[in-house]
């Protein structure tokens, strides 16, 4: 009789690997949105912290490690390529993962949509744990082909 490899396993296991010790920092005005998003992550294991103002999650960078940002594409009349700037002017070794409601994605410099994944609002959980993910997959493939 042939036996198929039991993959939810498999995923459950390389997902737990995965998130040993990752640090997630949440920028979004919206405190539904940064509640459900902080929930879900520490379900999962992850450091979580989360900001409604740019300015102050950019002050945090400064002091608290992170491995991956996930913000919001429109705040504080700051938007788009301008805020990605501003996360990655301040620490470019982090992984980044863009969300919005509307099309402020699709306005971003081709360098940038290249490099950086998206989440359309409302997104499903799933998506957002899948992305991360895939991130840290790269990350670990990554330090071993060093």
């Amino acid at each position: 009789m042939l036996t198929l490899p039991d993959y939810r396993a498999i995923y459950n296991n390389m997902a737990k690997d995965l998130t040993v010790m990752k640090t997630i920092l949440i920028i979004d005005d919206d405190p539904v949105v940064c509640a459900l998003l902080r929930s879900f992550l520490s379900l999962k294991k992850y450091k979580v912290a989360s900001y409604s103002r740019l300015e102050d999650a950019l002050k945090a960078l400064e002091s608290s490690p992170a491995d991956v940002v996930l913000t919001d594409m429109k705040m504080q009349g700051i938007v788009g390529a301008e805020i990605i700037r501003k996360v990655l002017g301040a620490r470019p070794d982090l992984k980044l993962i863009a969300m919005s409601g509307d099309t402020s994605f699709d306005k971003l410099p081709p360098e940038i949509k290249a490099t950086v994944p998206f989440l359309r609002k409302p997104f499903r959980l799933q998506e957002v744990e899948r992305l991360l993910l895939d991130l840290f997959n790269q990350e670990s493939k990554g330090q071993q082909s060093h």
